[in-house]
C-alpha cells in the first residue's frame, strides 16, 4: 500500500491505537475500571496484557461451565456444545488474525478475538443454563476474575 509521506510509519501505531480503544470500549460502556491495557505503548505489552486478559476471562468461564454442567441435562450435550464452540473460537480466531499474517499485530488480533468470543460465550452459558438458578451473576455486570 502506498501512502503520504510519512503515513506509512505511523500506520502500525494507528492500527494498535484503535485495537487499544476498542478493547477499552467495553469497560468504559458498562463503567468499569479502566485495565492496564489501555496503557500498552506497544505491541508486546499489547500481547502480555492481552494474554492476562484472556486467561482471566477462560477461568471465569470455566467457572461458569461448571456451574451450567450441574444444570445441564444431559451434561454430554453440553460437553459437545463446548467443543463444538472452541473449534469454532479457534478457527474463527485464525481467520481474523491471518488478516496480519507475519505482522506484529497478528497476536494481538487473535488474543483480541479470543477474549471477545470467550466473553461471548459466558454470557451465553449464563443465559442458557446460569439465569434462573442465582449461583452465578450475569457476566457483564460482574468484574472479571483474576
Amino acid at each position: 500500500m502506498t501512502l503520504s509521506p510519512g503515513v506509512e510509519s505511523r500506520w502500525p501505531f494507528g492500527i494498535c491505537l484503535v485495537v487499544v480503544a476498542c478493547l477499552a470500549a467495553p469497560a468504559v460502556a458498562r463503567g468499569q475500571a479502566a485495565t492496564s491495557c489501555e496503557r500498552a505503548e506497544t505491541t508486546a505489552d499489547m500481547r502480555i496484557c492481552l494474554s492476562d486478559s484472556v486467561r482471566a476471562a477462560e477461568r471465569r468461564m470455566q467457572r461458569y461451565l461448571d456451574a451450567a454442567r450441574g444444570a445441564a441435562r444431559p451434561p454430554e450435550a453440553l460437553d459437545t456444545a463446548q467443543s463444538a464452540w472452541t473449534s469454532y473460537r479457534d478457527a474463527a480466531c485464525r481467520a481474523a488474525s491471518g488478516q496480519y499474517e507475519g505482522g506484529s499485530l497478528q497476536p494481538v488480533v487473535a488474543l483480541d478475538c479470543r477474549l471477545r468470543l470467550t466473553r461471548e460465550r459466558t454470557l451465553e452459558l449464563w443465559r442458557a443454563y446460569l439465569s434462573n438458578e442465582g449461583a452465578l451473576p450475569e457476566p457483564r455486570s460482574a468484574p472479571a476474575a483474576k
